[in-house]
């Protein structure tokens, strides 16, 4: 399973792309696989390979914020892992009733809106402190 982290432990930090071999490290490859590079990130940044790919060939990993259109609707979502039920979902908000709610992906998500990686979470965060 491919991750991605927030390395904390370089002298300029950034994303990197890699295994989970620890809680908080991330083992990221360089060179068609021959010399490993083992990083410490943040926790909080941790977010899974979905598999799937935005309208762009991005790939999209849990933690993203994605923008989905379809004609004329636009909506935005954030891409979690429900481990209750074992699959990645959209998750939004109705801020006027303060309810969060769960969407499956489907395939009809991306034959017929077009999707775009926007942000992800952690570095919204980062940028709102």
């Amino acid at each position: 399973m491919k991750f991605r982290g927030f390395t904390t432990d370089l002298e300029v930090n950034r994303w990197i792309y890699g295994y989970l071999i620890d809680y908080d490290k991330i083992q990221s490859y360089k060179n068609l696989e021959t010399i490993r590079t083992d990083s410490t990130v943040a926790i909080e940044s941790i977010g899974q390979f979905t598999g799937m790919y935005d309208s762009f060939r991005r790939e999209i990993y849990e933690g993203d914020i994605i923008r989905q259109t379809d004609g004329d609707i636009t909506a935005d979502f954030i891409v979690v892992y429900n481990s209750k039920e074992g699959k990645f979902q959209k998750q939004s908000e109705n801020k006027r009733e303060g309810k969060i709610s769960l969407t499956d992906f489907s395939w009809i998500d991306f034959e017929h809106s077009e999707i775009k990686v926007i942000d992800n979470i952690y570095d919204y965060k980062r940028r709102s402190k």
